[in-house]
């Protein structure tokens, strides 16, 4: 039972490290926006973009890998299964939600961002990109789910 417990702390540990993803998304983004479109920085940018990335991997990879342990590892709790532990089959349904905007959204907006930024005309317009707004726009649903997540998480003693 030490090992599960273990695995339960480490889970929560790459929950506090995707949802602290949300407050440097909120930072970079106020940062962005305050700047003119001329004066954009693009170590901001790229902080921005990169802080992201790599919080989000860390954070996704570690939940989904944990996660996928503590489910096979307690007996009372199977995948997708809405009639025993609704929340859990809430969440994971979520996290598949989650992975899918990731992967068909928001990486490859992110991908056009940086070439955008990386061009020549990539300096002069970046709040008005089009990509920086599909990115923006991703991490905000991202980041509500997530939360919604951890919500259902800290509350599933509670809500039956």
């Amino acid at each position: 039972m030490q090992f599960y417990t273990s695995i339960i702390t480490i889970h929560i540990i790459f929950a506090g490290i995707w949802l602290s993803s949300a407050f440097l998304e909120l930072l970079f983004r106020r940062k962005i926006k305050k700047k003119s479109d001329a004066d954009c920085s693009g170590e901001v940018l790229m902080l921005y973009l990169n802080s992201g990335n790599l919080l989000g991997m860390i954070g996704a990879s570690g939940i989904l890998i944990t996660g996928i342990f503590l489910v096979v590892l307690n007996p009372a709790y199977n995948f997708f299964d809405m009639s025993n532990n609704h929340w859990l089959a809430t969440k994971q349904i979520i996290m598949v939600i989650l992975l899918i905007i990731t992967f068909i959204f928001l990486v490859p907006s992110a991908k056009n961002l940086r070439k955008y930024f990386n061009s020549e005309n990539g300096k002069s317009s970046l709040l008005n990109n089009n990509d920086f707004r599909k990115v923006v726009r991703f991490n905000v649903i991202i980041l509500v789910l997530v939360l919604i997540n951890f919500l259902l998480a800290i509350t599933h003693r509670y809500i039956g």
